[in-house]
């Protein structure tokens, strides 16, 4: 099952691992030579096509995954549990590679064989459950996520598990819960997931310092800005005692954590902080992406600041470093333009916010936005038309939130 906010770990090999790799290609070697044991080449298929996902090598894993199920249909037919298994496998690689309309139908084809071969109250019935939800949840369907991920936790609490399927949907339903703007019951079901996973995992792990990133944002959207500082302070911490010093998502944390500080009323610390972090980002060895995403998070610093010109040179190279990448992506690209765009607006540069705010809007449809992501696009053109006198405009942007 994946969690849908999974922490970026340099623990995980990403294919850095070149012992891994020979033993998966020696592997893979001997998949067409189990031609008269259908069975075992499909396992092996499965084995290392779910290895390679793990590493992040998802093209090498979709001819393997798609190569079990083929199998495992021709032995044991669509209808059976096999079967169903198979095409979780599959979905989740599709989930991985945003093709969520792949997924969803992987996901409910499996679910509709698992309620007629094992019935509701099943483990497997709840992760096909559970996966459906975050499916629903990448289409911006939350109502449907949320019930989805409700009914998957019903079954694993009838079925008394208490596992790592159970943290993770646990903290799915807090995600999709906090953005639906239902803090309080988003708090207790974060709080239910941190301590689970605190239980099963130690006081000291990566997807535990997820969730205090999430309970820190959540207390920014109560405002309560220093106990946000406490739980993005307590993260940073976490992660630093991981991994020996800091990292790209440390690094992320640690600026969020200067924000608040600093709409908490102490300007000194959160500066300070600031530098401290902004130094450590250019003396790491980052990808574009990585870079691209501490220099967005930075500028956002500096707009709160009430200093969008510094925002802005920020925001070029981030810009720039999203169309630089291999190959670019264009929701990474909208998201820069729009944070240009909106640091453009607040130094009153509006004809150059106007086309990157624009690009922005138009791109944000192919990106599975949330409303609130769509509305805040509108909001700022809305609010460029109406700085720029341009009232019309203005008028039809502002139907859009």
């Amino acid at each position: 099952m994946r969690d849908l906010l999974e922490n970026a770990d340099p623990s995980r090999s990403h294919g850095s691992d070149i012992k891994v790799r020979q033993v998966l290609e020696q592997g893979a070697a001997r998949i067409g030579r189990l031609s008269a044991q259908p069975q075992l080449q499909a396992s092996l298929m499965s084995v290392i096509g779910n290895v390679y996902q793990s590493l992040n090598e998802l093209e090498q894993a979709r001819p393997l995954l798609q190569g079990a199920l083929e199998i495992e249909s021709r032995l044991h037919g669509d209808k059976s549990q096999a079967v169903a298994a198979a095409k979780i496998q599959l979905e989740e690689l599709f989930f991985d590679l945003g093709e969520i309309d792949t997924a969803e139908k992987l996901v409910e084809e499996a679910l509709a064989v698992q309620l007629q071969t094992v019935g509701e109250y099943h483990e497997e019935t709840a992760l096909s459950l559970a996966n459906l939800g975050t499916v629903y949840y990448m289409q911006g369907d939350l109502a449907t996520a949320e019930k989805q991920l409700r009914q998957a936790l019903r079954i694993w609490r009838t079925l008394d598990r208490e596992d790592r399927e159970t943290a993770i949907c646990l903290h799915n339903l807090g995600v999709v819960l906090h953005d639906q703007g239902k803090l309080s019951e988003a708090e207790a079901t974060y709080a239910a997931a941190y301590d689970l996973k605190r239980r099963l995992l130690g006081e000291v792990h990566p997807d535990v310092a997820v969730l205090l990133l999430n309970l820190g944002f959540l207390d920014v959207d109560r405002k309560d800005y220093r106990r946000a500082a406490e739980h993005f302070g307590k993260a940073v911490a976490m992660r630093e005692q991981l991994f020996g010093g800091p990292d790209a998502e440390g690094l992320r944390i640690a600026a969020e954590q200067a924000k608040a500080l600093w709409h908490n009323g102490e300007p000194k610390p959160a500066r300070a902080l600031f530098a401290a972090t902004l130094s450590q980002v250019r003396a790491l060895e980052l990808s574009r992406e990585q870079l691209a995403s501490l220099l967005q998070s930075f500028a956002e610093f500096r707009l709160d600041q009430g200093q969008p010109a510094r925002a802005e040179e920020l925001l070029v190279e981030a810009l720039a470093l999203r169309r630089a990448a291999s190959p670019p992506n264009p929701c990474h690209i909208a998201t820069a333009e729009g944070l240009l765009g909106k640091a453009l607006l607040a130094g009153g540069h509006f004809a150059r916010a106007e086309p990157l705010l624009l690009a922005s809007l138009q791109t944000l449809p192919d990106c599975k936005p949330t409303p609130a992501n769509i509305a805040q696009a509108n909001h700022r053109l809305a609010e460029l038309y109406r700085r720029w006198d341009q009232p019309e405009k203005a008028t039809l942007y502002r139907a859009g939130y």
